[in-house]
């Protein structure tokens, strides 16, 4: 299951490395940008992060907000270096659901942390 994911999240970045080296190859493909990050706001779109490089996306900026994250379906544009966005998806929980991972995570690290204590230099358990 771990090499199925690892061969699909390769392919999903092969694309950003294959319009990199040759934009016209790519010119009105179809792409997805999955939880990227809004990094700067212009009148005639906005810019997010991908796999270490801005990308520009061109449509309305109404809405967006810099630092929300969105996924956003687009079209390259070769002559533009940028993309047309097509359907942009809002993730408005995301921040909550980070916090709540930590916190779950915090939760079971004191919960397992209780149930051992030193004895000797050494950690046991209560039990």
């Amino acid at each position: 299951m771990g090499w199925q994911h690892n061969q699909v999240v390769t392919s999903r970045v092969g694309w950003i490395e294959q319009c990199d080296a040759d934009k016209a190859a790519c010119d009105g493909r179809r792409v997805f940008l999955s939880l990227v990050e809004v990094r700067e706001l212009r009148d005639e779109g906005y810019v997010v992060r991908k796999v270490n490089r801005d990308w520009r996306i061109d449509g309305d900026p109404t809405g967006r907000v810099v630092g929300e994250t969105i996924s956003v379906v687009a079209r390259f544009e070769a002559e533009d270096d940028a993309l047309s966005a097509l359907e942009v998806s809002e993730h408005p929980w995301r921040r909550y659901k980070v916090f709540f991972g930590f916190a779950g995570l915090a939760l079971a690290l004191g919960i397992g942390l209780r149930g051992l204590r030193v004895e000797g230099r050494r950690l046991v358990s209560r039990g």
